[in-house]
């Protein structure tokens, strides 16, 4: 069952169009991957469904348009998170202030159950719950971050460059909790990720957008066995 489904989505920034006629739909309960070169519109695409962007078309989260004005404030009571790229911790908030943040227009009693959860799942985070987000190191920013969209509770969680300035070792790490998130909640991702080995290897399905056009949505594993996609993507 299609839990997003995007339909002709144009977007851009002023007079500069980056996406055109974007199709493509994303199943409940997996990983889909966009690779694509810089430049190809990968964030953009993100940006447009969370609202950061004008856009038009329609894109349907379980049946609800995003892409209205009236519904573009209310994103995430609609069941989308986003993590954006560079994480967008807020700095001088502490660990458990930017985990209520995202929690904010849930009941309390569901807050404080959440913000435990997370903890547990995170670790790190607990042991840091007093600190300020901005004297984390890069990979905790990362945790917190997610933990923080996932406090919304979002049905779809949109993933921006994860990996981006982490050393190899969190990489790791961070694509295994990925997985672990999705396997625990039945979590629905869509992933931009430029380390396309780790992205494939966790991924469901796989999208390749070129130049603001996006292709046909294809299973990862199919991707990871392909010479061009392994030539272009993958250092093969």
């Amino acid at each position: 069952m299609s839990l997003l489904t995007v339909e002709h989505l144009n977007a851009g920034y002023g007079s500069l169009q980056v996406l055109d006629d974007v199709c493509f739909d994303i199943e409940e309960g997996t990983i889909t991957v966009v690779l694509g070169a810089n430049g190809a519109g990968k964030s953009t695409l993100l940006r447009a469904l969370s609202g950061m962007l004008p856009a038009t078309g329609s894109a349907r989260l379980d049946g609800h348009e995003l892409l209205s004005s009236r519904q573009r404030r209310s994103v995430a009571r609609l069941g989308l998170g986003h993590v954006p790229e560079g994480r967008g911790t807020f700095g001088g908030l502490t660990v458990e202030e930017n985990l209520r943040v995202g929690g904010h227009h849930r009941p309390a009693a569901e807050v404080e159950d959440a913000i435990k959860e997370w903890y547990d799942f995170f670790p790190r985070l607990a042991a840091r719950r007093d600190q300020l987000a901005s004297a984390l190191s890069g990979g905790e920013q990362q945790m917190l971050a997610i933990a923080r969209a996932l406090m919304a509770k979002p049905r779809l969680l949109l993933l921006d460059e994860p990996s981006l300035g982490l050393a190899p070792k969190l990489t790791g790490m961070l694509f295994g909790e990925l997985r672990a998130i999705r396997e625990r909640l039945g979590m629905t991702v869509l992933l931009v990720e430029q380390n396309a080995h780790l992205s494939l290897e966790i991924a469901d399905d796989a999208l390749l957008l070129t130049a603001g056009r996006m292709g046909p949505k294809q299973p990862a594993a199919v991707l990871r066995e392909d010479e061009q996609i392994k030539n272009a993507y993958l250092g093969a």
